[in-house]
């Protein structure tokens, strides 16, 4: 692992609502192309779509084909189905000290945080304990459905899930929280049953995050957008990787 870089700066990245595809893409793409500096990016999903985990087999989810867009990620965990949520992303190189060094401490990073803004809005986020979430369904293939130790629940159901890769010096953390209900995964914790109320909170709860991991990482991220190398390479990730049946269908 690399000593910690001189000069740590940070991104900002507002994606907005994009393809299943390309939202994976440019997840994977911004990961490959990782310096010194911290990108955080949060998006949408237009259209709403399913996305599996890396490790999950596609059979499971078929029923879904030409109803919804699947696409596979290049991370653990389980399906979630996107709608109504804020997406979040983190890419970094990994040095020697570094917050992210570890897989638990990114987690409590970044949850933490989550745990702060919901603490700010006056809602507790809790952490599963020893008794199942009442959310958990057994057996089931959905990331909302089944809890891990470092999940955010609000009302004792998941509302953040959040999931990690890394590759050699880099890596990429990023996991979605549930503002509106989700029609997929109703048992689910959300922020609001009014669905009018999404964009607005995707909108402040964006700025939140922001303003907390620049306080937790003493630095500035700045507004930013994917570099023409990076976009290039999530053009490219698209069409050889998360729109091609191969990887779609590979487990």
């Amino acid at each position: 692992m690399k000593s910690s870089p001189s000069g740590l700066s940070g991104r900002f990245i507002d994606s907005g609502p994009c393809e299943a595809a390309f939202n994976m893409a440019l997840d994977d793409a911004l990961m490959e192309c990782a310096t010194g500096a911290v990108t955080l990016r949060v998006y949408g999903w237009e259209p709403s779509a399913l996305s599996l985990g890396y490790f999950q087999p596609y059979g499971e989810f078929e029923e879904f084909e030409g109803v919804h867009p699947i696409v596979r990620r290049v991370t653990g965990g389980g399906a979630i189905f996107h709608a109504n949520e804020l997406t979040y992303s983190l890419t970094c190189l990994l040095w020697s000290g570094s917050q992210f060094a570890s897989i638990s401490g990114t987690y409590e990073l970044i949850h933490g945080i989550f745990r702060r803004i919901l603490a700010e809005m006056g809602i507790v986020g809790q952490s599963p304990g020893n008794a199942a979430p009442a959310s958990d369904v057994e057996d089931s293939g959905y990331c909302f459905y089944r809890s891990a130790e470092m999940d955010v629940l609000v009302d004792n159901r998941k509302l953040i899930g959040s999931a990690q890769r890394r590759r050699g010096d880099r890596f990429l953390m990023h996991g979605s929280m549930v503002l509106g209900k989700n029609p997929l995964t109703p048992g689910a914790a959300c922020l609001t049953e009014n669905l009018s109320e999404v964009s607005r909170l995707y909108g402040e709860i964006s700025l939140q995050l922001r303003g907390l991991l620049e306080e937790a990482l003493d630095l500035t991220l700045y507004d930013s957008e994917p570099t023409e190398v990076e976009l290039q390479l999530a053009r490219r990730l698209v069409g050889e990787k998360f729109a091609h049946p191969d990887w779609t269908r590979l487990r």
